[in-house]
């Protein structure tokens, strides 16, 4: 079904656009729910024409100067391995970047699972013994210990706080908020518009990001924000939907993605696509690099 979308956009005839239509309308009663679910979104999909090219529209590759520098590690294999590939990498140049579709399904994760571990890896680091709650009792002990040898005889009223067990959460909805300490960076400042990325890795290698756009402009208004994202051909990515394609002035949007077999700095190619009420049609492209 995806590449009828695709070649939704190639098409230039009518009849061949109302055959795919058709197509994907007979997978909206399947018993599959994914084929449903992905028939019907591609089904709405072909309402808006614009954002549809823009969503479907290829993507050029990055430069390999650039891929060599990110990603050095690779360089380190025998030439002997090098040559062997050598044919078939300038065949598959052009895929070094996903389809912003998504050609291979990333794989769904368990999100309470995932979250019970990080709690559990953070209490391994907070404290030594198997308890982390014991941590503040023992260190009271040791204080009351220590007055004893010069005769105190009050107790210290002070103590510390619980160590907070939880601090590792989803940034998805439906789970509580992701603490104000995940780093955000700023990656896009331009034609009244600023995007800022806030990032959360887990020790699978997973990445979970939360793409923030603000219209900073004090009377224009912006509609129809696409935002399209692409990683390197080792990496999966999967782009959720916008909460609001249109943001008048000083109002703000979200939206989320999934990235995994990120080793490293990521490292994202992004474009961005929008209509300002006085700057018209925008589109740009950004290369961005998480600093180290």
């Amino acid at each position: 079904m995806t590449s009828l979308m695709k070649l939704s956009t190639r098409f230039t005839e009518p009849a061949q656009k109302d055959r795919l239509r058709r197509i994907l309308h007979s997978h909206s009663a399947s018993l599959d729910v994914e084929v449903q679910q992905r028939a019907v979104e591609y089904g709405n999909l072909f309402g808006y024409d614009t954002i549809r090219k823009g969503v479907l529209e290829k993507m050029p590759p990055p430069q390999i100067k650039e891929e060599s520098r990110v990603f050095g590690e690779a360089a380190k294999k025998s030439n002997k391995s090098n040559h062997r590939k050598s044919k078939s990498f300038k065949s598959t140049e052009q895929d070094l970047l996903f389809d912003l579709m998504g050609d291979v399904n990333a794989p769904t994760a368990n999100l309470s699972t995932t979250t019970q571990n990080n709690s559990d890896l953070l209490a391994d680091i907070l404290s030594s013994t198997d308890n982390p709650a014991s941590a503040p009792s023992l260190q009271a002990s040791n204080v009351s210990s220590i007055m004893d040898l010069f005769g105190g005889s009050t107790t210290p009223q002070s103590s510390l706080p619980p160590v907070p067990t939880s601090t590792s959460m989803n940034i998805y909805p439906g789970i509580s908020p992701a603490p104000s300490t995940l780093p955000t960076y700023p990656c896009y400042e331009k034609n009244d518009v600023l995007i800022v990325l806030q990032i959360q890795r887990n020790a699978e290698g997973t990445i979970q990001i939360l793409a923030k756009f603000k219209n900073t402009s004090l009377h224009e208004s912006v509609s129809n924000f696409v935002l399209q994202a692409a990683v390197p051909k080792t990496q999966k990515l999967q782009l959720n939907a916008i909460s609001n394609s249109d943001f008048g002035p000083g109002s703000e949007a979200s939206q989320t993605m999934r990235i995994t077999g990120s080793k490293g700095p990521l490292r994202l190619r992004l474009k961005i696509l929008f209509a300002h009420a006085s700057l018209g049609q925008i589109q740009d492209q950004v290369d961005w690099s998480e600093p180290k």
